[in-house]
């Protein structure tokens, strides 16, 4: 049964902005292509950060809200895990 999820990757503020919606796009095939997930909404977000992350002050947010399996959250985490323009990622289950 599908479940309701948001992802929000923070991604480093190095890229360009063709970059940046390059891998927007990457990220959403990912989600998309993952098990007939079905992409809801996506956007996103340039900020400044409270406190340091991976050495960087600033970067974009990207969000997505989308349907899918339990195990396809698993799927993505795999894909990304070694992406260093990926700053850091976060899945929230929506009821």
């Amino acid at each position: 049964m599908d479940k309701n999820y948001e992802a929000i990757f923070i991604v480093s503020s190095k890229l360009s902005e063709n970059d940046t919606k390059a891998l927007t796009e990457e990220l959403k095939s990912l989600i998309e292509s993952n098990q007939g997930v079905k992409m809801l909404d996506s956007s996103t977000e340039a900020r400044q950060f409270a406190y340091h992350i991976k050495k960087e002050t600033k970067g974009s947010y990207l969000k997505y809200k989308f349907t899918a399996p339990p195990e396809t959250i698993q799927n993505i985490k795999e894909a990304i895990k070694h992406r260093e323009e990926i700053l850091r990622s976060t899945f929230i289950k929506k009821e």
